[in-house]
């Protein structure tokens, strides 16, 4: 937005460390770049407008390229690519496969498969411990099931919370922020370092019945009592849910109706300091 608005002309370069050496290189004052403020000040250059960016999480992610894959001790994201059969359902039956193992689908994209009309190729990461045997389990039902199925790295990273984000929010003036899906204990501890005295856990609980009940069910595919419980399992063991739980400031029992949550959440809120 502040380059189209000024009717600035752009150049495409490597990335946004070698753009203010090019700058500096040329030691023309009508030609600028677009870096951080340690990338200016390395080169010499003299910092121009700040906060152009269009978007409050604008970040660049970097990789390590090898040609054999490596996993580290800390890895806790695996990446893959999957292609899909062009039918009705086929995504909604892979997802199916990682959810049934009670594990966390973190991002999913897609591009179109060349060559190939009407079929998709999607970019998933799965939250899973290095060489977990539950997420290379649904991989190789995956690699059965799919035309291609590709791990393109196994990688640590922190858990879903947002820290930057939630601190520019209660910059912002934001006094109740509600993280949802806070599932493991290193990201529960990731947020009361950052936050001390300010995080409030609230823990949303069904019964093992009733949460079996429901997975029964399913109009997609049902689980059997078997499946059920490997999932449970498998969501203290592999997705740490059980630290969180454990230590909750305040209980929600999710047993009957949407209606009597909501309302127990509003409870809750109001507990907070928070007024409906």
């Amino acid at each position: 937005m502040a380059i189209r608005n000024r009717h600035w002309h752009t150049e495409a370069v490597e990335n946004t460390a070698y753009a203010p050496q090019e700058v500096a290189r040329r030691g023309d004052k009508s030609v600028a770049a677009i870096c951080s403020d340690d990338a200016a000040a390395i080169n010499g250059l003299a910092v121009l407008p700040e906060s152009i960016c269009d978007t409050n999480c604008n970040k660049t992610r970097f990789i390590a390229v090898a040609r054999r894959l490596v996993v580290t001790p800390d890895a806790s994201r695996l990446g893959i690519i999957m292609n899909l059969p062009h039918r009705i359902g086929a995504l909604s039956a892979a997802l199916e496969v990682i959810s049934d193992r009670g594990l966390n689908l973190a991002a999913i994209s897609s591009q179109p498969v060349a060559d190939k009309p009407w079929e998709y190729a999607f970019f998933v990461d799965i939250l899973a411990p290095a060489l977990d045997p539950v997420a290379m389990s649904a991989i190789c039902q995956l690699s059965y099931e799919l035309p291609r199925l590709q791990i393109i790295g196994w990688y640590g990273e922190a858990g879903n919370v947002k820290l930057d984000q939630i601190s520019r929010l209660i910059a912002a003036g934001q006094h109740l922020i509600v993280a949802d899906s806070v599932y493991s204990w290193t990201e529960y501890k990731a947020l009361k370092r950052a936050f001390p005295g300010e995080v409030i856990v609230v823990a949303i609980l069904a019964s093992r019945r009733t949460r079996h009940k429901r997975l029964a069910k399913r109009p997609d595919r049902p689980f059997t009592t078997h499946e059920a419980t490997e999932r449970d399992w498998a969501e203290i063991e592999k997705l740490e849910k059980g630290g969180p739980i454990a230590i909750a400031d305040y209980f929600i029992t999710n047993e009957s109706s949407l209606e009597s949550l909501y309302a127990q959440i509003d409870t809750r809120l109001e507990d907070t300091g928070f007024v409906i």
